[in-house]
């Protein structure tokens, strides 16, 4: 009997110790565990609770307060607008949610068309400079064109940039149907009446003076 003792003590001693490397194991193991990931579900990380409480389109629409997209007052969809290349370009108008066609937007005035996206660095640039060329005097209208970004994304950066201009917001790929839009954002394009598009050169805007010397050069031009 008191042979097999000390094999007891020893058995008993490297069970404890076991148990303790286990148990040191399983609190590593969670310690390191990614805290933004539900172990559970293998869906990958929760919404925090910023995301969770991120505001609605409408909400955002109504903070943007955006000018609206309907064509002014008396223009009704002309011939030149139906015949225009813009025709069949539909999209979502920002400031109301409105399904607005592009060409019935631009019926009856010139217009400087921009197309741009809220990933798109040199736009976020461009477009106060279009919001202030488009409040001063003997300015044509313009008309912002968003895509390849979500309707919330360009709601937030217009309010963040007090942009107000209309814009719409449509597919990329139908819009360059119309419009020679290049890979490089952003494109600016003078819309005449008759349903005329011309591209605008620079690439991008600097200031409300470039601007307006680059409508009156194409005005005169034709």
């Amino acid at each position: 009997m008191s042979s097999e003792q000390p094999d007891r003590r020893g058995f008993g001693h490297e069970i404890r110790w076991t148990l303790i490397v286990v148990v040191v194991a399983v609190l590593g193991a969670v310690a390191l565990w990614p805290r933004g990931e539900d172990p559970s579900s293998g869906t990958g990380p929760r919404p925090g609770a910023a995301e969770r409480s991120r505001p609605g389109v409408d909400t955002l629409r109504q903070r943007a307060d955006l000018a609206g997209c309907v064509p002014p007052s008396g223009t009704g969809t002309s011939t030149a607008a139906r015949d225009s290349p813009l025709s069949g370009v539909t999209g979502t108008c920002l400031g109301d949610g409105s399904r607005t066609d592009l060409a019935e937007t631009l019926a009856g005035r010139t217009t400087l068309v921009n197309v741009w996206a809220t990933w798109c660095p040199p736009c976020r640039e461009e477009l106060p400079a279009l919001q202030e060329y488009s409040e001063q005097p003997n300015s044509v209208r313009v008309v912002g064109l968003q895509v390849q970004s979500r309707q919330e994304a360009g709601l937030e950066l217009l309010d963040g940039l007090n942009v107000r201009l209309p814009v719409l917001h449509a597919k990329r790929e139908r819009v360059a149907e119309a419009l020679p839009a290049p890979r490089p954002l952003p494109a600016s394009y003078l819309v005449t009446p008759e349903g005329r598009v011309e591209r605008l050169p620079p690439e991008v805007f600097e200031s409300p003076e470039q601007i307006r010397r680059a409508v009156d050069d194409e005005l005169e031009a034709r």
